[in-house]
């Protein structure tokens, strides 16, 4: 004789009618416990909430009829009346006794929890109030779900040291407003076409693989939830991270206790914030990121070792807050891979750093006096280099400014010679070509470095062959060969 595992409106609809309802409880074809009819629900505001006594009497009728079976069809849930049971007389009975649970295009309407079973698999249900899970199971499954407002995995006491564990959690083709992970163990989490608001994963711990493909990204629209957090989560060391085509306005990683054998990062853009914390990141692969208008921070990270983080394809944003060690790993990293153009970047970046550490610590010593800053600046050696040569040519990043300041030193200390020893400086104006000729050339042979004219051996004049000529040509050429080497 063959069992019957399925239960669904039509085989329960006559004896939850009878039990519970003097008015019809389906209307076209469906369960609708949830509506006003028979006073179902009581109120309101600020959560719904149902009649406890009707609540009682539906879990007893769905123990009694469907609690066995392995798959459900249609049902429209109240609120659990307790987590996990449901009280008979003076007994206290398990609502669900089978280890494998499938509920189809079901609707739950309240807060809902579920007992340790070993598969639990929704398929086009609706939540609309939170579904907590805190028990341990083989599989979890989500599939085609339109509407879950909060889904969470957390131990029922938080002070418990026992971790939910998983063998596969799967999340596909759903919307979730809020997924909040705590305290767990999974061994495979896949999460594919799914829009998730607020995207929390805390103090667990990853055993064999973690695939994130299509977040906030279905049928060529972007829809960027409000955050992405990885917290405090360790991985084995064979064990493979990817994340792809995701997109979050703010994306953090933080604490990474043990590194997974590879953590890919792929397709993203127009993340407001990109944060990573705390955490090795010589396993990291990030490939084909928009961070252009993003705000970047990677704080206490270590890049290198054995191994370092490879980076392509990456449109960086000029807001990128990282201590100046951190900014010279990004550099070396760069320099390895022959990407001179990014490893320029981060050169400017981490000499800007530096100069603006001493800044800090000059402003601090002399809290905040401008005599004594400036006393401190003027003999600071390691600050007024950095100074200097950002003032000169943005730390070789512009070649066109040393040329600017060669010419402008050279006009000042020209006219200042002739003024100071009552020389002749030819007239010359702009209407009349011939004077004008005669300037430039009586200028050009004063600033020639190879013309010796016994007229010239004034100090200002040894000054700009010795000191302005040296200096801002090893700028010029520097900054030039520079931006060779990056094209």
């Amino acid at each position: 004789m063959q069992v019957n595992n399925e239960c669904s409106y039509k085989t329960t609809k006559r004896s939850l009618k009878e039990c519970i309802c003097k008015l019809p409880i389906f209307e076209n074809g469906k369960c609708i416990l949830h509506c006003e009819k028979d006073s179902w629900v009581i109120n309101h505001s600020p959560f719904v909430d149902f009649d406890s006594e009707k609540q009682r009497e539906f879990w007893l009728k769905f123990k009694e009829d469907c609690h066995w079976r392995h798959n459900i069809y249609g049902i429209v849930f109240p609120k659990m009346c307790e987590p996990l049971f449901v009280y008979s007389g003076s007994r206290t009975e398990k609502i669900f006794d089978t280890v494998e649970i499938t509920f189809h295009s079901c609707v739950f309407l309240g807060d809902m929890s579920f007992p340790n079973t070993k598969k639990l698999e929704f398929i086009n249900c609706k939540f609309y109030q939170s579904l907590q899970i805190s028990n341990s199971s083989e599989e979890i499954i989500f599939s085609r779900c339109p509407k879950v407002k909060d889904l969470t995995f957390y131990p029922l006491s938080p002070q418990t040291p026992e971790k939910i564990k998983l063998k596969l959690l799967k999340l596909e083709s759903s919307h979730f407003e809020n997924l909040f992970l705590n305290n767990f163990e999974i061994d495979d989490f896949s999460v594919k076409q799914v829009y998730v608001n607020d995207f929390r994963i805390l103090d667990g711990y990853i055993t064999n693989k973690m695939e994130f493909d299509d977040v906030n990204h279905r049928e060529h629209i972007l829809e960027h939830g409000d955050l992405f957090w990885l917290n405090n989560v360790s991985f084995t060391k064979d064990s493979e991270v990817k994340i792809e085509r995701f997109y979050f306005k703010r994306f953090e990683i933080n604490s990474i206790r043990e590194q997974p054998n590879s953590f890919k990062i792929i397709t993203s853009s127009g993340m407001e914030k990109f944060i990573f914390r705390n955490s090795n990141l010589t396993n990291f692969y990030f490939q084909n990121l928009n961070l252009s208008d993003t705000e970047i921070e990677f704080t206490s990270c270590n890049l290198i070792e054995e191994k370092h983080s490879i980076f392509i394809q990456i449109l960086w944003s000029n807001k990128i807050v990282a201590h100046r060690d951190i900014l010279s790993q990004f550099k070396s990293i760069f320099q390895k891979t022959g990407n001179n153009s990014e490893a320029n970047r981060f050169y400017l970046l981490e000499m800007k750093s530096q100069k603006n550490e001493l800044d800090y610590e000059i402003k601090d010593r002399s809290k905040g006096k401008v005599l004594k800053t400036l006393f401190y600046k003027l003999s600071s050696k390691e600050y007024l280099l950095l100074a200097i040569t950002e003032r000169t040519s943005n730390f070789f990043q512009n070649w066109l400014m040393p040329l600017i300041l060669l010419f402008l030193s050279s006009i000042i200390i020209y006219f200042t010679h002739h003024l100071i020893l009552n020389l002749n400086i030819p007239n010359f104006g702009l209407d009349n070509f011939d004077t004008l000729k005669v300037f430039f050339l009586d200028y050009f042979r004063y600033i020639n470095p190879l013309e010796t004219s016994p007229r010239n051996p004034f100090i200002l004049w040894i000054l700009l062959r010795l000191l302005f000529y040296p200096y801002f040509l090893y700028h010029f050429v520097t900054s030039v060969k520079i931006k060779l080497q990056t094209k």
